[in-house]
């Protein structure tokens, strides 16, 4: 038996040993240990390859511990690298993304501008419209105005005559009136005075002769006839301004508007205040705009455009 176990301790055992660590690492034991197993006893005794073959399972269950404490240290490799590895292309993502919404944002400025451009091409034109018509209604206001202001004054010269002559003939018929009183008062004195005379005259006849009686008889027939004249005529006179009067007052009696001016006058009166109320109604608009007032238009549009377009840089920048 002592001779027997030094061959065992000798060179075979050692050249197993190294085959199987060369097959180990390559991750297939099971694989490797199946073509060796029939040649191992080919080569050795009985009692070597029992041992050699008890070896070899304890190598290949050592082998197998091993690579199974390798493959559970190796396990969450797998599961780490999805979360390591995506993070460029989220980050690709997002950069498109980004840029995407800055062409979205660029485009929507532009269609801005462009709304705005027009709305204000349309404001311009609307405000020369404006102008065109505001000047042709000031044109014509002030045609009418001046016709108004035309009519208004003939027709208060036409007023103002008539009141003249309204006044002037009220005037003639007061001095009229008058000058037929002092008439009337002259005759009436002149009666009186030649009645005064043929009294008197009557008295100087008691008291002269007899020879003159004649003659004062002659001159007291004389003054018997103007003062019969006189008379008739004063009573004339008396009679037509009486008559003058009554008709007048019946003439004011029967007229139903009495005490009122003359129609034409007050025809004229109403037309000139309805002449004063159109000129007071016919207030003429504001100037127009002038020409240059578009620059209150455009300023704040080219802000608007230079505002849009620094943001549309700083955006740029940005990506």
């Amino acid at each position: 038996m002592g001779t027997r176990s030094s061959p065992d301790l000798g060179a075979p055992p050692a050249a197993v040993p190294e085959c199987d660590t060369e097959v180990q690492p390559q991750g297939h034991p099971k694989d490797s240990r199946e073509p060796e197993a029939p040649e191992a006893p080919a080569e050795l005794p009985s009692g070597q390859g029992a041992e050699q073959q008890a070896k070899e399972e304890e190598e290949v269950g050592e082998g197998s511990s091993t690579e199974s404490s390798h493959d559970a240290a190796e396990a969450p490799s797998p599961v780490q690298t999805p979360a390591t590895t995506p993070a460029p292309a989220l980050s690709g993502e997002g950069v498109r993304g980004a840029a995407r919404r800055l062409r979205a944002q660029q485009l929507e400025a532009l269609t801005r501008v462009a709304l705005m451009e027009q709305r204000v091409k349309e404001l311009q034109r609307q405000r020369k419209e404006l102008r065109i018509e505001m000047e042709v209604e000031v044109a014509l206001l002030r045609g009418e105005l001046a016709g108004e202001r035309v009519a208004a004054r003939r027709e208060e010269e036409q007023l103002r005559e008539l009141l003249g002559q309204q006044v002037d003939s009220e005037k003639g018929g007061q001095e009229q009136r008058e000058q037929e009183q002092r008439r009337l008062s002259q005759e009436r004195d002149r009666v009186e005075g030649l009645r005064q005379r043929l009294q008197e005259a009557q008295e100087q006849l008691d008291s002269q002769p007899e020879d003159q009686h004649e003659r004062l008889l002659q001159g007291m027939q004389e003054m018997r006839e103007q003062l019969d004249v006189a008379q008739r005529a004063y009573e004339d006179l008396e009679f037509q301004q009486l008559e003058r009067e009554s008709r007048q007052e019946e003439e004011d009696r029967d007229s139903p508007g009495a005490g009122v001016p003359d129609p034409k006058v007050q025809e004229l009166q109403a037309s000139v205040a309805q002449h004063r109320v159109s000129q007071s109604g016919l207030t003429l608009p504001p100037s127009p705009l002038p020409s240059g007032s578009s620059t209150h238009l455009s300023r704040p549009f080219s802000v608007l455009v230079a505002s849009l377009c620094h943001v549309l840089q700083n955006s740029h920048d940005g990506r």
